[in-house]
């Protein structure tokens, strides 16, 4: 029914309605076009045969030869109202408003009386939805109508007072059916809450009290719509007041389910690990919270939440005090490595109690002990791990022993609740020593390949020529480089005043480029030797390989085979002269 209202609007703009416009007013009106004419009268026929966007398209093609005509913007929004597309059809009455001269007033009684007439159409099929008790569908019409309405209004148009008529009038039907649904939906979810106190299993009551819940939030929102639009209206306030009571005692309900399951989960330790744990605590927590959003002064429900986080804090204290004592039996057993882990993850639960209840005496008195010993444990291994280092001869594990010791080192720092001279002497010494270490890891990585070139060229008496290289080797040298280029900077960074390691990092990003030229050449020299060899063979079979012949080392085909004695001798090379295996 609905559509035969619109589909009749498109003529009426063109035909009717203009020469309405016209007899109301003696100003001259701008005449229309044949095209225009022709246009819209195919716009129509494709309306009624409800093609909205193919009337859109048809509209659109004249308008952007026109764009100022007021009876082409009218007709495009009334297209692509009908096609749905809600803010183009908004934009192209918008225009009407702004338009300027002879079109002026033209637009706005268009654009005015146009709104109205849609309103109109939706009020009318919104009283068909009501009457058949559909009133999702009336409600969704009455809202559409109101938004028309209010757009004719501000229109200033021919059309604008009719308008504020009705949307005065739409309104008042919407809010008492807004009013009267949302009073009958929470009178039934009442009933359903009371079902829901009495039953006995846990999971289903979750279930039902999360969808009471959530519908009562929807209620909500509805009535405080009715009273945005009608702050007086008395059956939405008491409406209101009511879902709120409603809403405080279903959430607190809920609260109370999740606490007594937390409860059952805290005396069983069904946790995964200790973030499990907190967010389950704190999941529940946050079921308190929504009911103090409701009404903040609740008391049961702010007795509750503190009793519930003192019993979830207490039960993490004793979790951490097992832990205190593992790491006192690892001491036991001189294992400094495990007891500084069990006094880590005992740290983490008491800072967790701590958030929970940060008054307890009991739990700051153990958090703060515990932080002590833990901060002195973690100062002793650093101080072992860096004498260790200095001993160390290869830069590699003397790099693992130096971040360990500053990582332990900044923990301390953070751990101690005021400034320590020493301390900081220590960790910046610590850094110093690590940014050297990187370096010697950075000359093992990209000086070794210099060695052994330099070593090979004594040997032999010839400078080295990387295209002797297989491509393997050139890879694993660019990666050597790559690697001791980043260490290179992290010595930098952790030491910028080590300019050595800034002057070997550039040494080593020019080798780089050297060798990946190496690399690249190779590659075209081996793609060259590949086509050649295709271009070569006749097509005949050729005998099997003989797999039984002695190798020739000498032999320069055998190169890429890897079994060269160049190769071979340089395979057998490590970093330092004397790891030199002499077994060929």
């Amino acid at each position: 029914m609905r559509t035969s209202h619109i589909k009749i609007l498109l003529g009426i703009s063109l035909l009717s309605l203009s020469s309405q416009i016209r007899s109301q007013s003696t100003q001259t009106r701008p005449t229309v076009s044949v095209s225009v004419y022709e246009t819209l009268t195919l716009a129509e026929k494709a309306v009624e045969k409800e093609d909205y966007k193919q009337a859109m398209a048809l509209v659109r093609t004249e308008l952007l030869k026109d764009p100022g005509n007021p009876y082409l913007l009218y007709n495009y929004g009334l297209a692509a109202y009908l096609a749905k597309d809600y803010k183009i059809a908004r934009d192209a009455w918008g225009r009407l408003k702004s338009l300027e001269g002879e079109n002026q007033k033209l637009g706005r009684d268009l654009a005015s009386l146009s709104l109205f007439q849609l309103g109109n159409a939706d009020v009318k099929e919104a009283m068909k939805f009501e009457q058949a008790r559909n009133t999702n569908d009336a409600l969704l019409l009455y809202r559409r109508a109101l938004s028309l309405y209010q757009f004719s209004v501000n229109m200033e148009g021919d059309g604008s007072k009719k308008a504020k008529n009705n949307l005065e009038n739409t309104q008042k039907k919407f809010v008492a059916l807004i009013s009267s649904t949302s009073t009958k939906r929470l009178d039934s979810l009442e009933k359903k809450f009371s079902a829901e106190q009495k039953r006995t299993d846990t999971r289903k009551k979750r279930w039902g009290l999360d969808s009471i819940e959530s519908k009562l939030r929807d209620v909500q929102t509805d009535l405080e719509e009715a009273l945005s639009r009608d702050p007086e209206y008395e059956t939405a306030q008491q409406g209101l007041k009511k879902s709120k009571e409603l809403l405080e005692d279903v959430t607190l309900e809920n609260a109370r389910l999740s606490r007594d399951n937390l409860r059952k989960m805290l005396e069983n330790n069904k946790f995964r690990n200790q973030e499990s744990k907190l967010n389950t605590i704190d999941s529940v927590l946050e079921r308190y919270d929504e009911v103090l959003e409701v009404n903040p002064d609740n008391t049961e429900a702010q007795d509750e939440k503190g009793a519930l986080a003192r019993e979830a804090a207490e039960n993490i204290l004793d979790a951490a005090m097992k832990d205190v004592e593992s790491s006192e039996k690892h001491m036991e057993k001189k294992d400094e490595r495990r007891a500084i882990a069990s006094l880590e993850k005992a740290q983490e639960k008491l800072e967790d109690a701590l958030s929970l209840d940060s008054t307890s005496p009991k739990i700051q008195q153990a958090e703060s002990e515990n932080r002590e010993k833990l901060a002195d444990l973690k100062e002793k291994r650093a101080d072992a791990l860096v004498d260790k280092a200095e001993t160390e001869s290869n830069p590699d594990r003397k790099v693992k022993s130096l971040e360990t010791a500053v990582n332990d080192y900044e923990d301390v720092q953070n751990m101690k609740e005021t400034e320590d001279a020493g301390l900081q002497q220590k960790l910046e010494d610590a850094q110093k020593s690590l940014a050297k270490a990187h370096e010697e890891s950075g000359d093992k990585l990209t000086k070794s390949s210099d060695w052994m070139d330099q070593f090979m060229a004594l040997e032999t008496g010839k400078e080295t020529d990387h295209s002797q290289k297989s491509e393997n080797e050139l890879q694993t040298d660019i990666s050597k480089m790559e690697r001791g280029i980043k260490e290179y900077e992290m010595a930098s960074n952790l030491d910028p005043s080590l300019e050595s390691a800034k002057t070997s990092r550039e040494q080593a990003k020019q080798k780089l480029s050297e060798l990946r030229d190496g690399l690249n050449k190779k590659r075209l020299s081996e793609e060259k030797k590949q086509a050649a060899q295709t271009s070569d063979q006749d097509g005949e079979p050729t005998a099997p390989e003989d797999t039984t012949a002695e190798i020739d080392f000498e032999n320069e085909n055998l190169r890429d085979l890897k079994v060269t004695r160049d190769i071979f001798r340089q395979r057998n090379y490590d970093t330092d002269r004397q790891d030199v295996k002499r077994d060929w």
